[in-house]
């Protein structure tokens, strides 16, 4: 039996971590306070983190084996399945860019941004399929990490 020394409690062994003070339960939830607090950084770094070349190569590995096919497939079936409106609207846009009805424009959101390669429709209002505005895929990224930024921030 061992006394924590944040909750106080009296436990075994086995509730406590190799050489740690405090019990599991005390050490995860300073964790996860932690991880709210810092949420910001914490996100940072694992962006930062997946980019080095040894986790690129490994998730292009799992990719291409029968398993992580699989497991590609049912991730875009489940995003179908959660976001009917957005695969609708999608559906929409490429239907008339291919029919000649909706032509994609440079991407002008930044000053001096005129990509005209590699340019992506950016729904405001999915009721709206035909409403979109085009985006590099730079600044389509940009803009939906501020928008997720925000919605982190109203959390």
């Amino acid at each position: 039996m061992k006394h924590c020394k944040k909750c106080g409690a009296h436990k075994s062994d086995d509730d406590f971590y190799p050489k740690r003070s405090s019990c599991k339960e005390c050490v995860k939830a300073n964790v996860r306070a932690n991880y709210s607090v810092n949420r910001d950084q914490y996100r940072e770094y694992e962006r930062r983190r997946a980019l080095l070349p040894h986790r690129i190569e490994a998730r292009e590995s799992y990719a291409a084996t029968d398993d992580g096919r699989k497991r590609s497939t049912m991730a875009k079936q489940a995003y179908i399945e959660r976001n009917a409106d957005k695969r609708r609207a999608h559906t929409i846009v490429d239907n008339a860019v291919m029919r000649g009805k909706l032509w994609k424009s440079p991407c002008r959101t930044s000053p001096g941004c005129f990509i005209t390669e590699n340019i992506q429709g950016h729904h405001t209002h999915y009721n709206e399929p035909l409403c979109v505005v085009w985006l590099c895929s730079a600044c389509h990224a940009k803009l939906h990490r501020e928008h997720d930024s925000r919605q982190y921030a109203a959390a």
